[in-house]
C-alpha cells in the first residue's frame, strides 16, 4: 500500500461526519513539525457547526506524528455547549493488523479514554488497521499541556503507540476556543 493512500484513509476516518460541510468547515491539516508553530495552528483550526447536535465545536488541524509503519495521526477537538466545556485529544494509528488499543497513560498516569473506531480498511493485498482512540481533557488539563505539552502511551494487547504533542498545539486551540466563547459562539 502507497503513503499517500494510508494518508487518504486516515484523513477520511478522522473527517467522518465532516465530509458532507464545505470544505472552509472541515478540520486543517499540518506537519508533525508545524504543530509546534502557534500561528500555523491557530491558523489551520476552525470553527464548525454540528447539524446533528446543534453544538459548535473547535476542531484542531490533524497532524501526522511519527513515520510507516508506527504513523499516527492526531488533533485536538473542543465543544461549546452553553457553558460547558468539553476537550478531546483524539489519536488515530495505523497498523498491519488489530491491535486492539486500550488504556492511555502519561507520566505513568492513567488518563480517562475510551476506544472510538477499529476500522480494517485498503484490504487488497494487505490490510491497514486505524484504531482510533479519544482522550478526555479538562480545562485545567488544556492549561497544563498549554504550557508543557504531553507525550501519551497507548497500549495495546499485540502493540503500543506513543505519541508526543507539543506544547503550541495545545496553547493555539484553547487561544481559538476561547475567543470563541468570549464572542458567544455555542
Amino acid at each position: 500500500m502507497s503513503l499517500r493512500s494510508v494518508f487518504a484513509i486516515v484523513a477520511l476516518v478522522f473527517l467522518t461526519g465532516c465530509i458532507s460541510q464545505p470544505g472552509a468547515d472541515k478540520p486543517g491539516r499540518i506537519s508533525g513539525h508545524g504543530a509546534a508553530n502557534y500561528n500555523l495552528v491557530l491558523a489551520q483550526t476552525k470553527l464548525v457547526p454540528d447539524p446533528h447536535t446543534g453544538w459548535t465545536k473547535v476542531y484542531g488541524p490533524i497532524v501526522p506524528h511519527g513515520v510507516v509503519p508506527r504513523l499516527s495521526f492526531y488533533a485536538v477537538h473542543a465543544r461549546i455547549d452553553d457553558g460547558k466545556t468539553r476537550f478531546t485529544l483524539e489519536i488515530a494509528g495505523l497498523f498491519p493488523k488489530r491491535v486492539y488499543l486500550g488504556d492511555v497513560y502519561s507520566k505513568g498516569r492513567k488518563l480517562k479514554s475510551k476506544v472510538l473506531d477499529r476500522e480494517r480498511t485498503d484490504c487488497g493485498y494487505n490490510c491497514t488497521t486505524v484504531e482510533t482512540v479519544a482522550v478526555e481533557l479538562s480545562r485545567n488539563d488544556m492549561d497544563i499541556y498549554a504550557a508543557e505539552g504531553i507525550t501519551v502511551k497507548i497500549v495495546g494487547r499485540r502493540d503500543e503507540l506513543v505519541v508526543s504533542v507539543p506544547a503550541a498545539y495545545f496553547a493555539a486551540v484553547l487561544a481559538f476556543y476561547s475567543r470563541q466563547v468570549e464572542r458567544g459562539a455555542g
